[in-house]
């Protein structure tokens, strides 16, 4: 059936005999292929069952000889008392039960040659599996594992009675012997012997399940397998007579053998078509041998056809011949091959070469073309021509060579010849001389980039130049200089001589600047009397300085024009490139700004142009855009600092402090800002925006139950406007609600340096309103006292660079102590700024200068945080210790005790805690030689050493350093962790000094001492 669906297939797909025999054979084919696939698979399953078989005996063996390895260790064991045996007993357990991992070839293992060799099983693997458990990962069937679990679970309950042997002689003492008796009877009884079958009777159980069940799988395999041979043998048959079948079909196709076909193709490819074959067969035509002989007679006309059309195309090319030699144009032909076939007589006049010389040689030969500026050789047009069949015009700047070397300029284009039947049997190449043409292009383009007066390089060829002579100094990391030259006085000439005698010392300029240039140099002409000149190579400044004088002594020189002697000089602006890293017209710029400074500077010199001193005129202008922008986006905020009496501990006012908050940079200090204003009329409109938000804050505050005044920083510009006054009176108008003696303005006492008079009228004004005025960072001036007596200042502020070192440094101590003397003398208040430690305040106050403000009270801080701050304000216990308590100088060095000592142990710790912070142990010194040590062994024992919290100190003293000591020895030696451990110790020790300090200044304090 299914042979007659494929038979009327082929017969309506005209399907030839010989392929539908092929067709069968591939058939056959792919049949064998499966069959024998499946062969193979049968074959695979018999191997599958003795496989499985085999693994079935191994792991029912295994549990059997781990039943008897047990029994054959435990009863040694219990012979000889030797712990080895429990030991292996132990140890076969473990890996029968997955605890351990099961050895290399564990069914050939005994462990009695263990115990001789003493030579330990090697594990296979990591895996750690009970063996229940591999018995249940083997595929049995739930019988067979059944029989498998019972044989597992009787060897267990075995090893219960072994175990139970095991610990019979071990729950004494003293093994005795009777009990060692008792163990072995144990191990050899009847019971110890059924619990053995036990194990033995279910494996035999399944040794027969899983035999059955093998055996029938490698019966049915092997059923299997022997079919499929049996298939195989008749396949081979069936594929044999198909093989005969298709050879058969191949010949009735072929209509002779393959020798004979082959035979009648070497003929037709030899070109032999006069001979023909006579066919015996029925249907010659049908068949392969007897189209091949169609196909000789059709070629043997076709012959004889082309003979004739030779004789035509011989007169055509005749006739186009005379044409083509008859037209302007030079005309080259070739043939499908490349090979001159012809040339007209223009053609001849161009190349030189003759008609005959030329004919069959290759077109490269005749037609040499290059380019006009590479010299390189252009693709002959031709060989495109003949490739593509398609029409290809010259590219433009090619340039003919003759033969006899003449050179010219020409314009062709090369066409394909084609048959009517589309057949490209040629080339036809027509060019013509536009060598004039050409030379009339170079002048308009060389007079486009050129000066017409000078010849010199004018502002269009002198941008190309530029780039190329930017790209040159990047490459070869060399300088370039780029010079402005303008001639000094060339105006005067003209208007006094004419323009002609200008003209003419324009183009002797010209001739002399290119004289002195180096051929890698450029000089153009920009117009009027102005030069460039791009100087290339340059390694140094001086080498630049010896071609500028050259230059300048050439311009220099007197010019003779007709019977005229004219002297004119010239100025030259320089800037470098790459230290000016700018675009042309940039440099050009700068290099102009430089040329007008060298005329400033009184003509006849060159001048260098200051890159760093634009750079930071223009990032100056940068900044004050930006500055400016901050004020109008109100990106400037006001932090304030609170002023405290350290005495009574009372919040006395604030000081308004501006800060820039930043949308990148974040919070930026005044010093980050102020500086680039300070000398611009934006410092006026900075200084009146903080003005505002100090009255608002001080309304706000006052609405919350705070009257606190606050000062705010005035500029000297600032202040030194003439409209000051009159501007802070509406800025006060603004806020009614806010009294004017809440308003305190700082302003530097060298304000008053350049009109004293006009500041005292101005100060006295604000005074009227009600404003008070304070000194800032006085003593820091140049004024004599008679500023201070002229200036009705209210309040001195002592500068904080005077306060912060006046514990350490005496003659900052001196300058502090004479401020608040003259404070006394003119009845002014006194502030001192910097405060940054307890000793500070005490001292401060003993000077009399009681109000204070620095990082020891508050630090500056947002206007919503002042309430709570002040809400939480409590003053340092030292201040109330001291506040009344009458202090010498003397007793300075006992408030720096305390932060002498401090600063020792910190730095202990930190030798620990900062690995990048190395402290030798030498550095520490003995407890007589640290800062401390010495005050205490001198004035501090003439002073205090009467009083017994003085005494008390010294043998803590000593227990500090010898700690200190311990700890970097024991860092030096890698111990980090008991180092960190010592720490609290020193520490404790620590803090036991600041008590005993604290006890001793309360007692100099009450007056004890």
């Amino acid at each position: 059936m299914v042979q007659n669906f494929f038979a009327h297939l082929f017969e309506r797909l005209k399907v030839s005999a010989f392929s539908r025999q092929l067709f069968w054979l591939i058939v056959l084919f792919i049949i064998s292929v499966g069959n024998f696939a499946f062969y193979v698979a049968a074959e695979k399953r018999i191997d599958r069952a003795n496989e499985l078989r085999l693994q079935a005996v191994l792991l029912a063996d295994e549990l059997r000889q781990s039943s008897d390895d047990l029994t054959r260790m435990m009863r040694t064991y219990v012979l000889t008392g030797k712990p080895i045996y429990k030991a292996h007993y132990q140890e076969i357990l473990d890996i029968r039960n997955g605890v351990l991992a099961r050895p290399e070839n564990y069914q050939g293992i005994y462990w009695d040659l263990v115990l001789d060799d003493d030579v330990r099983p090697t594990p296979r693997s990591t895996v750690q599996k009970p063996l229940l458990e591999l018995m249940r990962e083997a595929g049995f069937t739930p019988a067979e594992f059944n029989f498998l679990a019972a044989a597992k679970a009787n060897s267990d309950a075995l090893v219960s009675i072994e175990l139970e042997a095991m610990r019979l002689p071990e729950n004494t003492d003293a093994a005795a012997e009777e009990l060692w008796q008792r163990a072995r009877l144990m191990l050899y009884s009847a019971q110890y012997h059924q619990a053995k079958a036990a194990i033995m009777r279910p494996i035999a159980e399944f040794n027969r399940l899983a035999a059955q069940r093998n055996d029938a799988a490698v019966l049915n395999a092997a059923n299997v397998a022997l079919l499929f041979r049996v298939l195989m043998v008749l396949l081979i048959i069936a594929l044999m007579v198909s093989l005969w079948r298709t050879y058969q079909a191949l010949r009735l196709t072929l209509g002779s053998s393959v020798e004979a076909v082959k035979n009648k193709i070497d003929k037709i490819a030899e070109g032999d078509f006069s001979q023909t074959t006579s066919l015996d067969l029925t249907r010659p035509n049908n068949n392969v041998l007897g189209w091949l002989s169609e196909m000789q007679g059709k070629l043997q006309a076709s012959q004889a056809q082309q003979a004739q059309l030779a004789l035509h195309l011989h007169a055509e090319k005749e006739r186009a011949q005379v044409t083509l030699s008859s037209i302007g144009d030079a005309v080259i032909t070739t043939d499908a091959a490349g090979r001159v076939t012809f040339l007209n007589q223009v053609a001849i006049d161009l190349t030189a070469w003759s008609l005959a010389d030329a004919l069959n040689k290759p077109l490269v030969e005749i037609f040499n073309i290059v380019n006009e500026a590479t010299r390189q050789p252009v693709i002959n047009p031709v060989h495109q021509v003949l490739e593509k069949g398609k029409t290809v015009l010259l590219a433009n700047h090619t340039v003919l060579i003759a033969k006899d070397g003449t050179e010219y300029n020409i314009e062709d284009s090369a066409a394909p010849i084609l048959l009517d039947n589309g057949e490209l049997v040629g080339c036809v190449l027509v060019f013509h001389d536009v060598t004039e043409k050409h030379r009339l292009l170079r002048d308009v383009r060389w007079q486009a980039g050129h000066d017409v007066l000078t010849g010199l390089p004018n502002r269009a060829l002198l941008a190309d130049r530029f780039e190329r002579a930017l790209l040159h100094a990047r490459r070869q990391q060399t300088w370039l200089a780029v010079c402005l030259l303008d001639l000094d006085e060339f105006k005067p000439v003209n208007d006094t001589h004419g323009h002609d005698v200008g003209d003419q010392l324009l183009v002797q300029a010209a001739q002399r600047l290119s004289g002195v240039l180096r051929a890698e140099d450029t000089v153009a002409r920009m117009g009027g009397d102005e030069f460039v000149l791009l100087l290339g190579g340059l390694h140094s400044q001086e080498e630049t300085r010896l071609s500028l004088q050259r230059i300048m002594d050439a311009m220099c020189a007197p010019y003779l024009i007709d019977t005229l002697r004219i002297e004119v000089s010239a100025s030259v602006g320089v800037v470098f490139y790459p230290d000016d890293d700018a675009d042309p017209d940039t440099l050009l710029r700068h290099a102009d700004q430089a040329m007008y400074q060298a005329k400033q500077l009184g003509r006849n010199r060159y001048h260098f142009f200051d890159v760093h001193h634009d750079k930071e005129t223009q990032s100056k202008h940068q900044t004050l855009a930006r500055i400016k922008l901050a004020l109008l986006a109100e990106e400037f905020r006001v932090y304030y600092q609170p002023k405290v009496n350290l005495r009574t501990g009372e919040v006395v006012g604030m000081e308004a402090l501006l800060r820039w908050q930043h949308p990148e940079q974040g919070i930026v200090a005044p010093g980050g800002f102020l500086p680039a204003v300070e000398q611009t009329d934006l410092i006026i409109d900075i200084g009146e925006w903080v003005l505002e938000q100090a009255l608002q804050q001080i309304e706000i505050w006052a609405k919350a139950g705070a009257s606190w005044p606050v000062s705010v920083n005035i500029a000297a510009r600032h202040f030194q406007m003439p409209d000051f006054f009159t501007r802070l009176q509406a800025i006060l108008a603004r806020h009614p609600d806010v009294p004017a003696q809440l308003l305190e303005l700082e302003i530097l006492e060298s304000v008053a340096q350049r009109d004293i008079e006009q500041v005292r009228s101005v100060i006295l004004q604000c005074q009227s309103l009600g404003v008070t005025f304070a000194l800032d960072d006085f003593g820091t001036g140049y004024s004599s006292l008679s500023y201070l007596k002229h200036l009705p200042a209210d309040t001195l502020k002592i500068d904080q660079s005077f306060v912060r070192d006046m514990l350490d440094d005496a003659e900052d101590l001196a300058l502090v102590k004479a401020i608040i003397g003259l404070a006394k003398v003119f009845a002014r208040k006194v502030v001192a700024e910097g405060v940054e430690t307890a000793e500070h305040g005490v001292l401060l106050m003993h000077l009399g200068c009681d109000v204070a403000q620095g990082y020891g009270i508050a630090r500056p801080m947002a206007a919503q945080q002042v309430l709570g701050w002040s809400v939480d304000f409590v003053t340092e216990k030292h201040w109330q210790v001291w506040s009344d308590v009458p202090l010498e100088l003397a007793d300075l060095p006992l408030l720096m005790a305390a932060r002498d000592h401090t600063q020792w142990v910190n730095n202990v710790l930190r030798a620990i805690e900062e690995p990048n912070f190395f402290l030798p142990v030498a550095k520490l010194g003995t407890c007589h030689q640290c800062r401390f040590g010495q005050w205490y062994d001198t004035l501090g024992k003439q002073r205090y050493g009467h009083l017994a919290a003085f005494t008390e100190m010294y043998e803590i003293h000593q227990q500090v350093h010898d700690k200190g000591h311990k700890i970097l020895r024991l860092r030096d030696a890698g111990e980090m962790a008991l180092a960190r451990e010592k720490c609290a110790m020193l520490i404790s020790l620590k803090d036991e000094i600041l008590t005993q300090l604290a006890l001793l200044q309360a007692s100099v304090g009450s007056g004890s001492s």
